[in-house]
Formats: structure tokens, sequence, C-alpha cells
């Protein structure tokens, strides 16, 4: 029998890359929570670009990297967040309540004075915490993780997968740990 591949995986990463690349090129069909794949499409199951045009709708768009950026959507300069979050003028929140309406936002991408890194172990509840940050600040926080790795969290919701630059001011990161073709931050 002739065998296709002469090198053996090494790891559930390397199967994690080939899985999401294929899905990322519409290959493959998944459900939404990325825990089943299908080669034909079926009911219950989505390519990419449907899953995409469900979860950020036509005001983003993917960067050469695969990287979710806004094109149309609304993003909030970091200032202005800021000056909301510390004040204690109920009206400034109610002017600008739409900044917490629960689609998370990027950004204005104007240089930040600082940015918050946050070094986690994989597996050890860094996307809950960061959709908890994301709920209480509105904004979109980043990750340096790879798309091969990231794709699902990116189907699920957290926009700001392998966005380090400053449209986002809280980055994941995997340090020290570092996984492979990480973004340097």
């Amino acid at each position: 029998m002739k065998h296709l591949y002469t090198t053996p995986i090494k790891s559930v990463y390397e199967i994690a890359a080939v899985l999401t690349s294929l899905e990322r090129e519409d290959m493959i069909y998944t459900n939404d929570i990325g825990s089943h794949f299908s080669t034909q499409p079926c009911e219950g199951y989505s390519n990419y670009t449907e899953i995409f045009r469900r979860k950020f709708g036509t005001d983003y768009a993917l960067n050469s990297e695969q990287a979710v950026i806004p094109t149309t959507a609304k993003t909030v300069n970091f200032k202005k967040l800021m000056e909301i979050l510390k004040s204690k003028d109920e009206k400034l929140f109610t002017d600008n309540a739409w900044i917490f309406d629960g689609e998370f936002r990027f950004l204005d991408n104007e240089p930040l004075p600082s940015k918050i890194a946050f070094n986690t172990f994989p597996r050890s509840g860094n996307s809950f915490l960061r959709r908890l940050v994301e709920q209480s600040t509105g904004i979109t926080t980043g990750a340096t993780v790879h798309m091969h790795t990231a794709t699902s969290l990116q189907t699920m919701g957290l926009k700001g997968e392998y966005v380090t630059d400053d449209h986002c001011w809280i980055i994941k990161a995997h340090h020290p740990g570092l996984m492979p073709m990480v973004k340097t931050f």
C-alpha cells in the first residue's frame, strides 16, 4: 500500500492547523462551535465564509493574515472610552451607551499610551476572562496566537484573534510557553 504522507503527525496542534486551514479555504464544513467537521454541506454545518458573515456581518473583513479588521464598523476612541469609564456623570454614559450594546468594537487605531499584556498558559480560562473584559469595556481584546490555532475562537466571536496593533488595548499571549508562529508583542 502506497502512503500519501511520509511525515507522521506529531501533535493535536498539527491536526488543528490542517483542519482550520481547510476550514478557512471553505473546503470543509463545520458546526457553529467548530467541534465537528464534514466534507459535504449538510444541515447544521456551514463553511467559514458563511460563519464569518453570520458572526461579523459586512462591517468587518479579513486582512492578509486572516485577522478580522473593521471596514465600516464603528470604532471607539481610547481616550473617550477612558473618560466614560472613569466618569461618575450618568449622562456621559447614557450618551455613549452604544459602546456597551454587546457588540464588542475595535479601537480606532489611534496610538495608545500603553497596552496590557494578558499572559497566560493555554487552557487556563483566558478566553472566558477576555469575554468578561470585552463585556465590561465594550472593546475587543487582541491575541498573539496564530490563526492556525485561533480560528475556532474567531468563529465563536472573538474578533481580536491575531490582532496586536492599536485596534486592541488588552492583548492575550501564551507566554512563557510560546506557541509556533505567534505575533511578537
